[in-house]
């Protein structure tokens, strides 16, 4: 071997001891960085498919938690019945209305004008009052109370009590004054049924257009006296049948029963009794009750809507 080789040896020995270590820390460090990459991108791939299973395994979880309301757990079907929606659905059949059978209406008695009575009971309220009302309400039977001014405004609860049970309110004038009423002008008596109409207006709110005059409208009661109450609206009653219960209510008590028997026998109603607020009155009225109604009599208070013309001078319009 010649000179110029083994030089070339030697220069290429030591290029290669030179270069040979720069080399392979270059790919040392680049096959790390590779190593790396690829570690990474394998590691974030593998985030990405994690996080892609988690979201339907959430989706599933909520899924499970949550039953649907429409489905209903199946139930075992060990005989193989078809389910009841395979089924054929059965008719029905048509249910037929029961005819609508008409209730037979009611018979309302038809009221025997010869049998009716009206208990009426002037001069009041007063002490005596409540007694009358207290037997009227046990026997369930109503009245026609005719009563002056000044009562009225004496005795208001009393008032509303028999307004409040049924009873029928009227007027009997302001002074109950046969001179002070007929004597003078034939407007007397309209304006004192006037005043004594407002006064029960405003203690009871009852507005009541029945009168009956002091002592009877005979021979009082003239048409020149008639005329106003008849103007104005008024009706007036008088009775066909009076107890004289003034006069024997504290002598004689029974004499008012009497009277009432021997008013209605032989007679054809309707009838208005005349009775007055009195302690006698009061402690009879129960026996004359039970008479009236064991000999078939009805009782009943005055109705402006099926008035009975009651009065001496047989005047229509009263």
């Amino acid at each position: 071997m010649n000179k110029i080789t083994r030089i070339l040896l030697s220069l290429t020995v030591l290029l290669g001891l030179f270069f040979l270590p720069t080399l392979g820390v270059a790919k040392d460090d680049q096959t790390v960085k590779d190593e790396e990459t690829a570690t990474e991108g394998e590691t974030s791939k593998e985030e990405e498919t994690s996080k892609e299973e988690e979201k339907p395994e959430d989706k599933d979880t909520q899924e499970e938690e949550k039953p649907k309301e429409d489905e209903k757990p199946k139930e075992d079907n060990p005989q193989g019945e078809k389910p009841e929606e395979d089924k054929p659905k059965e008719e029905k059949p048509k249910e037929e209305k029961p005819k609508e059978v008409k209730k037979p209406k009611k018979k309302v008695k038809k009221k025997n004008p010869q049998k009716m009575v009206y208990l009426t009971f002037d001069d009041g309220p007063n002490q005596y009052t409540p007694k009358i009302l207290d037997t009227l309400k046990k026997k369930k039977v109503k009245a026609t109370f005719f009563m002056i001014e000044g009562n009225i405004k004496r005795n208001p609860k009393t008032v509303n009590r028999m307004v409040k049970e049924g009873h029928y309110p009227a007027l009997h004038s302001v002074t109950h004054d046969k001179y002070k009423l007929y004597m003078g002008s034939p407007l007397n008596v309209m304006r004192e049924m006037e005043k004594t109409r407002k006064t029960l207006k405003s203690v009871s709110k009852f507005d009541s257009k029945l009168t009956r005059v002091p002592y009877g409208s005979k021979p009082y009661m003239n048409k020149s006296f008639r005329d106003p109450l008849a103007q104005k609206g008024y009706k007036m009653w008088d009775w066909n049948i009076d107890t004289l219960d003034w006069k024997y209510e504290r002598s004689n008590p029974n004499q008012i029963l009497t009277n009432v028997k021997a008013g209605l026998k032989g007679k054809k109603g309707p009838f208005i009794i005349l009775f007055h607020d009195r302690k006698g009155t009061a402690e009879k009225l129960p026996e004359i009750i039970d008479y009236l109604k064991k000999n078939g009599y009805t009782i009943e208070a005055y109705n402006p809507k099926e008035h009975v013309m009651m009065n001496f001078w047989k005047d229509k319009r009263l």
